[in-house]
Formats: C-alpha cells, structure tokens, sequence
C-alpha cells in the first residue's frame, strides 16, 4: 500500500475543511477578533482604504504590524466585513497550511513522511482554535512554512535554482515580517541556522542577500511605530513565566500536551538512525535553536505567558518535520508501525475537550460559552419589523464585550462598543435584561418586535414563565422560540394587536402639518386596554413640538368616554401604546384622533376627510363586551 500518494491527503485535508467550515459561525467573536474587524474595516465601521489601515494600526496598536489587516482589509473590500466570511480567510491559510506540510514531509523527509505530517498538523488542538479565528496566526503559520520550504528546496535539493525561487523567498520573508513583530524570532532562529550550520556556497550568499533586502525594506515600519511600540513593550505583563515553564507551555502547545508524543518521536528518529533507514539532516536542530530562543526571552524579557503561545505558532513546522521524521523512522522500522501517528489524533481530541484551555486562551475561552453575537445580528437585520433585542445573561465578560470599548483605544476614544457594530448601525436598538432590570420599559412604546436571547442554562421553565408574564404586561405575547446554536435561544415577543405577523397600514390619512398611518386598534386580552398602532411623518418644516395626537374613545351617543393626548414624538417608528377601559361600560365605540395645537387649541383639519367634523379622523370601531 502506497502512503506516499498524494490521494491519502484528500480526505484529510477534506475533512479538516468540514470541521473548520462547522465553527467558521458557531461562537461569538472574541475581543482579538473584534479588534481585526475594526482595524480593517475603517473607524466610521465603512471600509477604508490601505493607507488608512496602516495609519490605524500606527495610532492605535502600535505593537502590531499591519500586514494581516491590510490583507482582511482588501479581503473584506472585495467579499464581506461579515465575521464568517473574515474567518474564512485564516481557514483557507489553514488549510494550505496542510499542503505545505505534505510538501516539506514529502520532500525533505520521505515519501509516506508527507502524510504523517499533515496529520500531525490536523490533530493539533492549540493551531485548530485558531482556524476559525480572526486573527494572523494561521496566515504566520503559513508564511514560516512557505519560507523553510523554499529555504530547504534552494539549499538541500540538488537542482539548479532559479530567480523565482529567490522571490519568492523575499515574497514570504517580507509577508512573515509584516504579520506580527513575534514572526521575528522565527528568522533569528533560521538565521543562526543559516550562520551556524548550512553550507556556505553561492546560494548561501544569495539567501543571505535575500532575507536581509526583505528585513530591510520591513524596517521603516517598527521605526514609525517605535514610540508607540516602547511603551507597548514597557508595560511589565504581570502573567509573565519563567525558563522551565515557558519551555512546558510551548510543548503543551505543539505535542497536545502529550509529552509521550514527543518521546516517541525521539526513540522513533533514534531507532530510524540506528538502522540507517533516516538521515539525520541538520535542519532537525531548528526546533532546539527555537527552545534555545524561547528560553532567553522568558529570562531576559516579560514577552512569555501560558496565553502568549499563539505569537510563536511560526516557529511550529519546523517541530512538525522533527516529530515527522521521527514517526517516520517508526514507519521505515516496520510499516505497521505507523499506527502510532493515530496517537496524535487522540491527543489531539482529548486536548480540545478536557483540556486546561483557560490558561492557553485566557478570557478568550469563554467565546464558546456566549450567545453568537453576529448569527444574532444576520437575523435581525433580515427580520420585518427590526426587533430590538435584549440579552439576558450572567455573564459580565459578554455584558463587558458588548457594552463597552474594552482595551481598543480605537474604539475607546471614538464611544464606539461591539453592540453598536453589531446592531447600532443597522438601526437595531439592544440592552440587557435581568430580573432586576427592566430593560423592555423604555422600547415598548416604539419596538413592534423585542427578542430575548437566553443562555441554555438561563433556560428553565421560571425564567420562560417570568419573560412571558414581564412581556404581557407590556402588551407583548409570545410568538416563537428559536434555538441558534451555541446553546442559545432567541425568544421572539411581537405586539399582541400585531398578532406575530409583520405590521400593515390598514388606514392612511393625509393632514395639512403630518401623515399619519393607521396601523391597527383592539383590546388586550381582559379587556383593560385599547392598544393602538400607528405611525406619523411631517410634511412642513413647521416646528411640531406645540401639537397633540388626540385620541378619543367616542359613544354612539357622542360622548367622549376615554382619552389620551400624546406629543409627536418618535416621527416615522411605529408606536403602540394604550387607552385605559378600565371604567368605560360595555357597548360599541368610535376610536377618532384628533390633531390640534397645544396653547391655543386650534385643531388641524384632515385632508379628504368626508366626516361631519373634518377635524376628527375615525379609525376602527370597538366593540366591549
């Protein structure tokens, strides 16, 4: 059985696509990933151009470099600003990630070696959160991995190179240095490579030549940035770790927090060297040269966090061919023994559900635990009429996310928060309601439609019963409950005179100051009330603050038997609101409106009005039983 061929990298390259697609709009963006769309997508939340994007990340996140955002910059341009369509930018770096591991296993390693290493790559736990994830560590990843393979193609292959080669080299030198400062060490650590231990020919110089034009035209940046960037870097991080810990964070990170994979690795290069069936090469040392480096800057520096791994995910292909070319010497000891690369899988399955991921991820963990904030915002922006939508949580991190700027100076010093980016600017108002706090009060007059999204474990039958009963009060009933995934559930309340359908203009009168559309008058269910729906628009530019709505519940014997007189407030929403029946006896009923002037009682005729009195407009008649 040929293992080599590139066939067996279909299904699993296709299968870690299915997976990847499956969270590309499960969870809800993380503060990390919030920040990439708003660097991106312009400070007025409209797409902006290049330039801007640079001037952004200089001004306000100066310990970035802008090349991840440039490209989600001209990513969104040309498709979507939509968070699933951002992911799937970094899931397609992912992916072809894949295939330059199958490239360097294949090439550099041994046939079947290709296999091996995409399958390392796709059981890695700790690079498969960040797949679907708006953010440059994929895209880093990628960078590295095209750089070791053109690197190890011009000075291991015994081919004749050409000029492409070296651009190419100078292409992903030049992206690497622009999506994060970090992607630095993982051309230190090639370069001591380069310096200590690659043959020293022509080519030699030329790769030289190559990577040093790269880094210099890089260089102007971190010089612009530089105030910025120093006192980024001054900031003492209080989650900084020591040599030993650093060193056991990264192993976590690239063996699935599974030290035997590493051990077998070891003893399977051992035994494959023994028996003169693996050749050591010397780019085997990379990963050591990387642990060295890891361990100065956790001593001499305050970089180093359980958290901070993801900023060295560029230095992983290089472990990925080590652990390779040890699995592989397995394979060439005996052919069945490359059953053992299953282990990753499993380590990999048992990291991603058991394990320890709040110290990996930090507060970013609790992205899985949250409402789908940009499934909730798709689904109101397509919804007649906008609802306003309520979360109901205990979670003060999503309280915090949505409601205020958090630690984007962007954001903060504009007023801007994820809940005006989400919902704000497509005109769909939102808050948070608890037991204690009665956030549907101040959008009942104006909201046809308010949604509650709840948490699963918000989710009981005395909090269903505590929603319905809040909401009937305010003249909402309860039309659907949807579930949204992410253990969410939206909860849809309309206007009970709205019957849960979309509101229609049943009437639509025409007056000398307003237009006013009649949209529908009934009484609630015990009769208390007379909800009433409408909307009005000006057609001067005559102030109107001094005018009234009158609305008069007329008797066949013409008498007024209830009112309510309103200001025009709220022009072009849809208001509903009620008129107390509480002492009208039963019988039928004219509901009339009447416009006039507040001070001196002049009342405004209606145009077209074939009543007896031209200024008293009839909208429905009520029946009380």
């Amino acid at each position: 059985m040929d293992f080599g061929h590139y066939a067996w990298v279909i299904p699993a390259i296709l299968i870690v696509s299915a997976l990847s697609f499956h969270q590309m709009d499960r969870i809800t963006p993380s503060r990390d990933e919030f920040d990439s769309l708003i660097f991106a997508n312009g400070i007025s939340f409209n797409p902006h151009s290049p330039a801007q994007t640079v001037h952004t990340i200089l001004t306000y996140a100066p310990d970035h470099t802008p090349g991840y955002f440039l490209i989600l910059n001209i990513w969104g341009r040309i498709t979507s600003f939509d968070v699933a369509i951002a992911r799937l930018l970094t899931i397609f770096a992912g992916l072809i990630t894949l295939a330059i591991s199958y490239r360097l296993g294949n090439d550099f390693v041994g046939a079947p070696a290709g296999l091996i290493a995409v399958i390392i790559v796709a059981s890695n736990a700790f690079f498969n959160h960040y797949y679907a994830h708006i953010r440059m560590y994929p895209m880093s990843t990628l960078a590295s991995g095209i750089i070791l393979w053109i690197y190890l193609r011009i000075m291991y292959q015994c081919r004749q190179t050409r000029s492409g080669d070296y651009l190419a080299l100078f292409a992903a030198v030049f992206l690497l240095c622009n999506l994060h400062f970090f992607n630095s060490v993982f051309l230190a650590v090639l370069g001591v490579f380069h310096l200590l231990f690659a043959p020293k020919n022509r080519r030699w110089t030329l790769v030289s030549f190559t990577v040093i034009v790269a880094v210099l035209l890089f260089i102007p940046y971190p010089l612009a940035a530089a105030d910025g960037l120093i006192s980024t870097v001054e900031v003492k991080k209080p989650d900084a770790i020591g040599v030993a810990r650093a060193i056991r964070a990264w192993q976590d990170a690239v063996t699935n927090r599974e030290p035997l994979l590493l051990v077998i690795a070891i003893g399977g290069l051992a035994a494959g060297a023994f028996s003169r069936k693996v050749m050591i090469r010397p780019w085997l040392l990379l990963p050591f040269i990387f642990v060295l480096c890891l361990a100065l800057l956790s001593h001499y520096t305050t970089f180093i966090a359980d958290f901070t791994m993801r900023y060295h995910l560029a230095n992983w292909l290089p472990c990925v061919l080590f652990f390779t070319t040890g699995f592989y010497g397995l394979y060439r000891f005996h052919k069945y023994l490359l059953v053992f690369v299953i282990l990753w899988m499993l380590a990999g399955h048992h990291m991603q559900t058991h394990g320890s991921w709040w110290s990996r991820l930090n507060l970013r963990s609790l992205t899985y635990s949250q409402p789908p904030t940009q499934i909730i915002s798709r689904l109101a922006q397509r919804a007649d009429p906008l609802p306003t939508v309520l979360f109901s949580t205990d979670d003060f991190f999503y309280e915090s996310f949505l409601t205020s700027p958090g630690f984007n100076k962007l954001l903060a010093q504009l007023g801007h928060t994820p809940a005006e980016y989400f919902f704000g600017r497509h005109g769909i108002q939102t808050g948070i309601i608890t037991d204690s706090n009665r956030a549907a009060d101040q959008f009942a007059i104006t909201s046809p439609s308010i949604w509650v999204v709840v948490h699963a474990d918000n989710l009981s039958a005395e909090r269903l019963a505590y929603f319905d009963s809040y909401m009937h009060e305010l003249n909402y009933e309860n039309c659907q409950r949807t579930s949204i995934g992410g253990q969410t559930t939206i909860i849809k309340y309309y206007w009970q005179r709205l019957g849960c359908l979309a509101p229609i203009v049943q009437q639509r009168f025409r007056g000398n100051l307003i237009n006013y559309d009649f949209i529908g008058g009934g009484l609630n269910a015990n009769q208390s009330a007379l909800l009433i729906n409408d909307r009005w628009t000006g057609r001067t530019d005559q102030p109107l603050d001094d005018y009234l709505l009158s609305y008069q519940l007329i008797s066949a014997e013409g008498k007024n038997v209830s009112q309510l007189d309103l200001p025009l407030v709220h022009e072009h929403e849809l208001r509903q609101f009620s008129l107390n029946m509480a002492e009208v006896p039963p019988g039928r009923y004219q509901l009339m409106t009447i416009l006039y002037h507040s001070k001196t009682g002049e009342k405004q005729a209606w145009l077209n009005n074939s009543e007896q009195f031209p200024d008293m407009l009839p909208l429905t008649e009520i029946v009380l039983d």
